[in-house]
Parts: structure tokens; sequence; C-alpha cells
């Protein structure tokens, strides 16, 4: 009889134990989030965002919201302000839409297939100067069937057009607002359907939204108001976090990430960048017109030195032109030119270069010090084989003036032999990851790379009608294109968010970076 009370009181407290868990879990209504932002932003206009904080703040957040989002966990769109995948035509022209009822603007209008297309046709509006049009040239027409079915024809099929549809770029936002505000709507007002409503942007200072009573998701958000505070000295955005005067802090420093895990009221999410840290090669002039050169000096660099040693470990060896976790990438996808000095040696002999005529070459590289060391490194592994490289530390504007030859340069390729940069591209956009940097009579194709087999599987991906039929074609572009080694990939550097632990139900990702809407305080 003892055994047994004692087995039940075992018992017991253990359900005790668990429903006081299931308890603390319960997300609890209301409370002020203090969230940390290092910079600015320009506008909350979405055919105008151009920064990370704008991006943040009306995308990420939810202040606006988009026909679809991207699920990073299931690899697959989902609908949003729309209710169900477009049905698409047979030629890949037209893309009907259901659009869903019940969701209201922040100033009370109601949205439908007329909001979705208007807020659609801002954007291809000549007037309206918006930076994006260009993305958007194939688009012939949009319109509303009826109440909530949009119509969008295209002049020609366009693989990447599902990404368009969850982007900033087509946040709807309320006609009524844009024209009461005109030219200031963006900077002194935003209205969109999100759960959370813009109240106000003091520049330089905070950006304040609170929760949308009306809101069409029943049940969220929790948090009554969020301040975003700008505070752009890493180290007193550092301090008020862990002093607990802000909940979160976004972009935090990579010397300072093992600091703060060690902090027990503090939690630090580690997420895959958006960003490439890789070496252009220019493909038209020597020595890197020989591929032979290119390859040896891709077996050259110790990619996991850099990792260590300028990135403090926080970054992902990249494999080619796809992100390890994009959709378009292959995970049987590995590294074709593994770090072998070797073999580098080797394949530089068989292109003519030795000790009685060693490689040499200039490495322009933006003149910030995650670049320069990075530099500085591969200069030691090219020493290593021979090679003799001049390492040329260029500010950021005159680097991209040089390689991606623009403006004062005219497009001569003989300005820049190899250049150390980064390139960031959303996870859900193969056009911006690859297609524009490897299709040959691309602007953007800073390597002046050119190869009629990749050139057409771009072609013929407009043409795929489904995800999986996309990604088979995308497989072949990664392959070919790191077989073919016009850029040099090294890595993908994390990016670190920290967060106190009174924060719950923040789970930032690869594409979302302040999902709020679900947050509450535990306090």
């Amino acid at each position: 009889m003892k055994r047994l009370l004692i087995c039940l009181s075992v018992i017991f407290v253990g359900l005790v134990i668990i429903n006081h868990g299931v308890f603390a879990e319960t997300p609890k209504r209301g409370g002020t989030l203090y969230v940390a932002l290092l910079q600015d932003m320009w506008t909350m206009d979405p055919i105008n965002i151009q920064t990370t904080t704008g991006e943040r703040v009306i995308h990420d957040v939810g202040v606006g919201e988009c026909l679809y989002d991207w699920d990073v966990g299931k690899g697959e769109f989902v609908p949003r302000l729309a209710t169900a995948l477009p049905n698409i035509s047979e030629d890949g022209k037209t893309y009907i839409i259901p659009i869903r009822k019940g969701v209201k603007f922040h100033d009370g209008t109601q949205y439908g297939a007329h909001a979705a297309a208007y807020s659609i046709n801002r954007i291809l509006d000549p007037a309206n100067k918006s930076y994006i049009l260009k993305k958007y040239k194939d688009v012939d027409k949009v319109e509303a069937i009826d109440d909530y079915t949009l119509k969008i024809t295209l002049k020609k099929p366009d693989n990447a057009f599902m990404v368009k549809l969850a982007t900033r770029d087509v946040i709807a936002v309320s006609k009524k607002a844009v024209e009461k505000y005109g030219k200031d709507f963006g900077t002194k007002a935003f209205v969109g359907t999100g759960p959370f409503k813009f109240v106000e942007w003091l520049q330089g200072d905070r950006i304040v939204v609170e929760r949308f009573e009306d809101y069409w998701q029943e049940g969220i958000p929790y948090l009554d108001r969020i301040v975003f505070k700008f505070i752009p000295e890493e180290s007193t955005a550092l301090m008020q976090l862990r002093l607990g005067e802000v909940h979160i802090l976004e972009d935090v420093a990579r010397k300072d990430i093992k600091t703060l895990k060690e902090d027990k009221n503090v939690t630090v999410k580690l997420v895959t960048g958006i960003q490439h840290e890789q070496i252009y090669l220019n493909t038209k002039m020597k020595p890197f017109n020989d591929i032979r050169v290119r390859r040896a000096f891709a077996h050259a660099i110790d990619r996991q030195a850099i990792i260590e040693g300028v990135f403090e470990g926080y970054a992902m060896e990249s494999v080619g032109p796809y992100h390890p976790w994009f959709w378009t990438h292959n995970p049987k996808h590995k590294q074709p030119y593994p770090y072998d000095p070797e073999k580098a040696k080797r394949l530089l002999k068989e292109a003519g270069y030795g000790p009685g005529n060693p490689l040499k070459f200039e490495l322009l590289a933006t003149n910030q010090d995650m670049f320069v060391d990075q530099a500085v490194m591969i200069q030691a592994f090219m020493a290593d084989i021979g090679t003799k490289v001049e390492v040329l530390p260029l500010d950021k504007s005159t680097l991209f003036d040089r390689v991606y030859v623009r403006k004062a340069f005219k497009g001569k390729p003989e300005l820049y032999q190899a250049a150390l940069e980064d390139w960031g591209s959303s996870v859900v956009d193969p056009e911006s990851a690859a297609e524009r940097l490897f299709t040959s009579d691309s602007g953007s194709n800073k390597c002046f790379y050119a190869n009629p087999e990749v050139d057409k599987l771009f072609e013929e991906v407009n043409f795929a009608k489904t995800l999986d039929e996309q990604k088979k074609i995308y497989y072949k572009t990664e392959e070919i294109i790191a077989r073919d080694v016009p850029t040099i990939w090294i890595c993908n550097p994390q990016d670190a968010t920290a967060y106190r632990k009174e924060v719950k139900g923040f789970k930032p990702d690869g594409e979302n970076r302040m999902p709020l809407a679900t947050v509450w305080l535990e306090k």
C-alpha cells in the first residue's frame, strides 16, 4: 500500500509538472515588445522598399501581406491573401488566383481582387517610378474578373513569377490611403492588411506598430504594441539587450555571438544568411579565360579556414550558385573543387604556369574588414601554390562600378581580373540567385560567363509547369555552372538574432527574419 501511494504521488507530481509546463507555454495577450534595429529605413511603400529594415517591418513583421508565402520548412509556396495556388494556363501565360474573403485594410476598407490588382498595377504604372518596374516587364495585364478572382496575363512564360507573388513587391495596399497621402504614402503613412498596423515613424528614432483588432486570422497577434528602436552602435544595442531595455536584437555581430550565448537571460538564434561570399572571375580576360586556371584557383582555397578565421565558424561552405537551403539546390550536389593545393599546382602546370612563369593577378576587395581579411587569406593560399596575388581594397561603389561594368567604365571587361564581394538573394528567387548572373546576355553577368547549354536551360525552365519539373532543370544549371567555375564560391555566413528569455513564440528562419505575429511575452 505504501509503495502504491508513493507511485501515485510521483505520477501526480509528474502531471502537475507537465500541466504547469503546458500552462506556462500558453500564449499571453498584451504587452509591448521592444526591438533594436541597427539602421533606419527609406520608405514603407512596397514598390520602393530598398532597405533591410523596410523589408523586416513591412513584410516580415506583418504590417503588410502578400498573396503567397514561402514555407522554408515545407519547401513550398503557401497561400496568404490568396486561398489556393494559382490555376496556370497550358501556355504558362495566364494565372487565375482565388482571393481571400473577409480581409480588411487597417483603414477599414475591404480587400478583394480589385485591391490586389490595384496593388500590382502600381508597380506597372511608369508614373510611380518604381525601381522594380523592370522586374515585372513581362506582365501584360492585371485585372479582377470578379470581387474575389484575380487574373494576371503575362507576355511570355516566367518561371519565377510565383516568386514575385510571394515577395514584398506585391504587398496589398489601400487605394484609399494611397490617394489620401499621395507622395507621403510610405513615409508618413502605411495601410496594409497585416496583423499589426502602422502608428508612427520618427526617422532616426523609432517605428511603432500596434495590434490590428480586425485581423482576418483569429486569435493573433498577441502583442499590443511593438516599438522598433534605431540603435546604430552595435555595442549600445548589445548592452540594451543584456539590460532588458530591448527584447530582440537583429543582425548580431559574429564576434558577440559567443558572449551572448553565455548569458542565461538571452537566446541566440542562428539562421543561414542569404549572402554568398564569392570571388568573381573575369572569364573574358587572361588568366581566367582558361578553365584550368579557374579550377586551380578553386582547389587552392581552404574554405573551412576562412569560415573559422573570418566568420568565427558561423558559416556554411558554398558549393555552387544556389545556397545549400534553396529549393533550387540539389542536396546531392557536392563541392566540385575541394581544397587540394597539389591538384591546383598540377592544373597550373598544365596551363603553362610554374616557378619560371608564375601566375599573377590582381584581386579587388571591398575595403571592409570582412572582405579584406578574406582577401589576405586567399593571397596566402595562392602563394602556397606559387601564385602572386596583389590585393586591392576599394570602397564599395568603386568596386561595383568596375565589376558590374556600369557607368564610367562602359562595359569594358579588362577593368578587373578577380573581385571578392558578396551577393544576396531571396531564398525563393532563382532568377536573382543565378539566372541574372550567369545568362550570357544579362547585364548582371559580372563574370562575362557564356554557356549556350545554361542559356537554354534557363529558357526551358519558363515552360515547366510544376515545382518538381523546375527543380530538375535548376539542378542541371547548378551542376554545369559550378563545374565551369566562373565564380569561386566560398561560404554562406549565418545570421544571428538574439532575444530575451521572456520572448516566446519567436521563430525566425531564412526567409522571414522577424516573424512577430505569434510572439508573446511571458512577463
